[in-house]
This record gives C-alpha cells, sequence and structure tokens, in this order.
C-alpha cells in the first residue's frame, strides 16, 4: 500500500511538473531562435579530387556582426555565409581554435541582428539538469533538443582538453555543430563542440570558457595559452592528496619566481588546487604576461611566488 501511495505522488509531481517543463522549452525556443544563423561553408575535399564541398552547421550572434560557431565548420574554407532572417550574407572567419573547436567569424555586411547571447551566470548546470539545443540540423529550419546534463569532465577516453566542458545526453548530427545550449529557463549555459555518436552525447564549452577563447580570437586571431613552466607527475602515488611539482622548467617563468621541486601547490591565482583538473582549469584562464600568485607548501611553511607568464610557444 505504501509503495502504491508513493507511486501514486511521484506521478503527480512528474505530471504537474510537465506543462512548467513544456512552458520552458516553448519560451527558449521563441525567445533565443532570433541570434541562430545557419553557417555554410565551402572548402576543397582532397580525398575527391579537390572538389568542393559543403558544410553546414550553426552559429550564434554574439555581437553585431560577430558569431561564434564550430572551428570544424569552416576551418580552411574558401568561402564562407551565413543565412539569417531569410537573408545571405558574406563572412570572413576571424580566427579558430582546434583545441577547443571554436571560431568567430564577422559579416562582411554590418547586421543589426534581432538578439545577441550574453550571460552573466557562469555557473555551470549541475549534473541532472535539463538543456536545450537549438540548431539548424540537417540544413533544416531550427531545432530544439531536450536532453539532460550528465557529466563535467576534463577527460574523455585518454583525451584531456584545457578546461571542464559540460557533457550532455544530447546527440549532435548533421548541423548541430555550433549549437547554443540553454538550461530550461533560458540561461545561455554554452556552444555544442564535440560529438560522441557511439552515445548519442555531446559536449559543450561552458559559456565563461568560451568567452575567454572568443576574447583571444577577435583581438589576436588565436587563443593565446600561457607558459608557466613546471611539470607535474600525475603517475606519482603522492597526488592522492597534494599535487606536487616534479620539475620546473629552467630559466621558466616558474623557475624565475622562486618555484621549487616538490613543492606542493595549494592555489593559482583564484583556484584552490586540489585535482588535475584544478591545475588544468588554473592554467586555462591564465593569460600570458600575467603577474600570477601561486601559493606552495614548502617544509611545512605557506609562501606565495609571483610568476610572470609568458606566451606558449605552441598556443596556435
Amino acid at each position: 500500500m505504501k509503495g502504491l501511495l508513493a507511486l501514486i505522488l511521484f506521478c503527480n509531481v512528474v505530471f504537474a511538473s510537465l506543462p512548467e517543463l513544456q512552458n520552458g522549452l516553448l519560451d527558449v525556443v521563441q525567445q533565443k531562435e532570433a541570434a541562430l544563423v545557419r553557417v555554410n561553408a565551402v572548402v576543397r575535399d582532397p580525398d575527391n579530387g579537390d572538389k568542393n564541398l559543403l558544410r553546414m552547421g550553426t552559429g550564434f550572434f554574439i555581437e553585431d556582426g560577430l558569431i561564434v560557431t564550430n572551428a570544424n565548420s569552416v576551418f580552411s574554407a574558401n568561402r564562407i555565409w551565413i543565412d539569417y532572417k531569410g537573408r545571405s550574407y558574406e563572412a570572413v572567419s576571424l580566427g579558430s581554435d582546434l583545441i577547443t573547436n571554436v571560431a568567430v567569424l564577422k559579416t562582411k555586411e554590418k547586421i543589426a541582428p534581432f538578439l545577441v547571447l550574453q550571460n552573466t551566470d557562469i555557473t555551470m548546470p549541475p549534473v541532472g539538469s535539463f538543456l536545450v539545443s537549438l540548431s539548424f540540423k540537417m540544413g533544416l529550419n531550427v531545432c530544439p533538443t531536450l536532453g539532460l546534463a550528465t557529466g563535467h569532465n576534463i577527460e574523455y577516453v585518454g583525451n584531456v582538453w584545457p578546461t571542464t566542458f559540460l557533457r550532455s545526453n544530447i546527440p549532435s548530427e548533421g548541423g548541430d555543430g555550433g549549437a547554443p545550449v540553454f538550461d530550461i529557463r533560458g540561461n545561455w549555459v554554452g556552444m555544442m563542440i564535440i560529438s560522441l555518436p557511439e552515445f548519442r552525447s555531446s559536449y559543450t564549452v561552458p559559456v565563461r570558457a568560451l568567452r575567454r577563447i572568443v576574447d583571444d580570437i577577435v583581438f589576436t586571431g588565436t587563443v593565446n595559452y600561457a607558459f608557466v613552466g613546471i611539470d607535474i607527475d600525475f603517475n606519482s602515488k603522492d597526488l592522492v592528496e597534494n599535487i606536487v611539482i616534479s620539475n620546473v622548467v629552467k630559466n621558466s617563468p616558474a623557475e624565475k619566481s622562486g618555484l621549487l621541486k616538490d613543492d606542493v601547490l595549494i592555489s593559482i591565482g583564484a583556484f584552490t588546487i586540489r585535482t588535475r583538473e584544478d591545475l588544468l582549469n588554473a592554467f586555462f584562464f591564465t593569460r600570458p604576461n600575467e603577474s600570477l600568485p601561486v601559493e606552495v607548501e614548502r617544509n611545512g611553511k605557506k609562501l606565495t611566488c609571483v610568476v610572470h607568464t609568458e606566451a606558449k610557444k605552441d598556443s596556435r
């Protein structure tokens, strides 16, 4: 009897929330689709006699005339154009980052879009949150896809990314690349960048990371990663409780700051360092030519070294 009552109560809660979920989904589509553009790019196909190949994807406005999309949709393209509100506009690539699969486009003709995507809430949605992507799936009109946040990962099957990405069970198919992703309240949470077809899932780069990438591309044409000059042995047994510096690169910013081998990392900038993920995120959000405070423990005492970061030579 108790089990039946619990089931009835659960069903009442679920079905009472369905109209709210439906209304939230409708609001996202109706309020956000005005920011979306269909991205078209012509590239040469070396596997088919260098014939022209048309790639299609999704993009969205972040400023007047500035559009964010996937790098693999437009990289090495001979021609790029967007479709927006029944018109086509020629566009050029301001640059791209193949590591995070992000590109920024600029239309040749000035456009005043109906909507640009902005968000001051930079917290990633917790696992289990409803998410909605909007895309020009298979080149069709704007299609919403509902799913759930299923993880926050910096590594997948041996691939290590420069920062934490949001995993969801929203599949990424033809035309979905570059789709903006929202929570059910309409908050913009990121852009779809990686497809996991074997699991009908995808990864999204969160807004905070995307903003850092886009800012660099707009100003320099690429993403500028910082060089600090410390190595960490992630196979060390010491990493069970601490992140310990295993090597300091000679003549590096780290060596010049006074950091030493066997220093235990406590914090880097605003990031508390307890895990490998903390360390990689701290480095990702650090830019070249910054004065970066690094707090360590050495011989039982805490001290802070200020690292003057340099540009990583392989940033491009």
